[in-house]
């Protein structure tokens, strides 16, 4: 047997079904939403990496290699020094590395010395000798 339904049930019945479709609506255009940012990241990925790149307070890196045939300072001004291929100072000659100096070696490179090396740091601007991986001094100089 089927009641008749009142006008209040009715009323009651058509706002629910109306709330419903609102919220299936924005639902939807919510889910469209988060596949349009997906894509665009995905599709775009240098873009990001660029904007990350731009924020970077990371400093410029000197590149240093092979042989030393003059007396050479490095400075702190031009530090982080990165040892891109191995380094030798050849003999009668100094190399001199100032206070506060990061030096960061890449793989399989190290610093040979034929001639004299001049490296004393002090307790606030010690001299540091790292892999060029290591970002805790010298910043985030391998990206």
């Amino acid at each position: 047997m089927r009641e008749k339904l009142t006008g209040r049930m009715q009323t009651r019945m058509q706002r629910d079904e109306y709330a419903s479709r609102i919220l299936n609506r924005s639902l939807v255009a919510l889910v469209i939403r988060s596949l349009v940012v997906l894509i665009l990241a995905l599709a775009m990925p240098a873009f990001f990496v660029r904007l990350d790149w731009a924020a970077s307070s990371s400093p410029p890196v000197t590149p240093v290699s092979g042989p030393i045939a003059s007396d050479t300072t490095w400075t702190v001004a031009a530090s982080p020094y990165h040892v891109t291929s191995s380094v030798t100072v050849n003999a009668g000659v100094t190399l001199t590395i100032e206070p506060g100096v990061v030096v960061k070696f890449g793989h399989n490179t190290g610093l040979y010395v034929d001639g004299t090396l001049l490296a004393q740091g002090t307790p606030a601007a010690p001299i540091h000798f790292t892999d060029f991986r290591d970002d805790t001094v010298g910043g985030d100089s391998n990206g």
